[in-house]
């Protein structure tokens, strides 16, 4: 049984499309992620987008 929701809400957010790591090492691939930032400058998720596909180059 899934529980009520007591409140939902549209709400602005800044969605950035980021790539991070340099690709220089196995341990710094160079990745692809979408973070979502509030208006006040809290980042509030980030979501790597494929992991598995992530390169060392």
């Amino acid at each position: 049984m899934s529980t009520p929701c007591k409140k939902a809400e549209i709400i602005e957010v800044i969605k950035l499309n980021v790539v991070t790591g340099s690709g220089d090492t196995i341990e710094n691939p160079i990745k692809e992620k979408i973070q979502y930032w509030s208006k006040d400058g809290n980042l509030l998720f980030e979501k790597d987008q494929c992991p598995e596909k992530s390169s060392p180059y």
